[in-house]
C-alpha cells in the first residue's frame, strides 16, 4: 500500500470541504473543524525521512506511519480534548470494511464525523504534491474515492463529489 491515506497538508481546504459536505448530508457539525485539525497535524508524529520519502515506504517504515493515529489519539487524551475529536484523531484511517487502522473498526463502529473527515483527508492527499508524486487531478482523485466505496462510506462519497469539484482549483494544488 502507497501513502495514500497520510493526512491532509492544507487543513483550512479540508475543513472547508468537510463542513460542506457534512451540511449537503444534513449533518450536524458545527465543530467539525476542530475535529478535524488535530487529525491533520498527526503527520507531524512521522519522522521527516518517511513523510518526505520520495519513493514507496517499506514495510518497517510503513508501520511508523501507521502509528500516527494512535500516537495523536494518546498525546490528546487527557488534556481536555471531547470524545469525538478523539475519535477522529485515532480512527481517520479506519475503513468500513475492517481493512483500516489502527483498530481495524468496520460499518456502524465508524463515527459519522469520523467518515467525513476521512474522504476529505483521502481527496487531500490525492489532490497536493508530496514528495512522492505529484498532485492529481480532481476527476482521477474522485475516480479513486469511487473505487474505494465499500471501503469508505458511498453517500458520503456521493455528497462529497459537488463539494469537491467547488473547491477543486483550476489548477491542481502545487502544480
Amino acid at each position: 500500500m502507497d501513502r495514500i491515506l497520510l493526512i491532509s497538508d492544507n487543513p483550512r481546504r479540508s475543513r472547508g470541504l468537510a463542513q460542506d459536505l457534512a451540511d449537503g448530508l444534513t449533518c450536524e457539525v458545527h465543530d467539525l473543524y476542530a475535529d478535524h485539525a488535530p487529525a491533520s497535524r498527526a503527520g507531524v508524529l512521522v519522522p521527516a525521512a518517511i513523510l518526505n520519502k520520495p519513493g514507496r515506504l517499506d514495510a518497517h517504515e510503513m508501520a511508523i506511519a501507521r502509528r500516527h493515529p494512535e500516537q495523536g489519539y494518546r498525546m490528546r487524551a487527557g488534556q481536555g480534548f471531547g470524545l469525538r475529536m478523539l475519535a477522529v484523531v485515532r480512527s481517520h484511517h479506519e475503513m468500513l470494511d475492517g481493512s483500516g487502522y489502527p483498530d481495524q473498526l468496520k460499518g456502524d463502529d465508524i463515527p459519522d464525523r469520523v467518515r467525513l473527515v476521512t474522504v476529505c483527508d483521502i481527496d487531500g492527499a490525492l489532490i497536493e504534491r508530496r514528495s512522492y508524486k505529484l498532485p492529481m487531478s480532481y476527476a482521477d482523485a474522485f475516480a479513486i474515492l469511487e473505487g474505494m466505496m465499500g471501503r469508505l462510506d458511498s453517500a458520503v462519497v456521493n455528497a462529497f463529489r459537488p463539494v469537491a469539484a467547488a473547491f477543486t482549483p483550476l489548477v491542481p494544488c502545487d502544480a
